[in-house]
């Protein structure tokens, strides 16, 4: 999700490149809106919007829409800590959840949230 048109074409294009058009979808509007309205659920969610919202984000994918043994994956999570701080304190300590900081880059990496199956 992207408010831009210019963010879902470059979106679009590398998604394209890589052959994963059938499997991911762009969508254009305010994520916050936008995430309501998805159906799922989802085995994979990959989170770039807004950083403050990630906790607000969660609260609408959780526990509906992202499957048990899902994954949910947010970027930024070293560059922008302090502003999503809220969010990497609260799965971090979720108990649904296994959850590492991976460093993609020397500057920057993800957050990789593992929910836990049901058994």
């Amino acid at each position: 999700m992207k408010l831009t048109k210019s963010g879902i074409i470059w979106h679009e294009k590398n998604i394209k490149e890589t052959g994963l058009s059938r499997r991911i979808t762009c969508i254009r509007g305010d994520a916050h809106e936008e995430v309501i309205k998805l159906g799922g659920p989802f085995d994979f969610v990959f989170l770039d919007a807004d950083k403050e919202g990630q906790v607000a984000y969660f609260n609408k994918l959780y526990p509906k829409k992202l499957i048990p043994g899902g994954i949910l994956a947010v970027h930024n999570a070293i560059r922008q800590a302090n502003s999503m701080k809220d969010y990497l304190e609260m799965i971090q300590k979720h108990s649904d959840f296994d959850t590492v900081i991976l460093s993609a880059t020397l500057e920057d990496g993800f957050c990789l949230s593992h929910r836990h199956r049901i058994i």
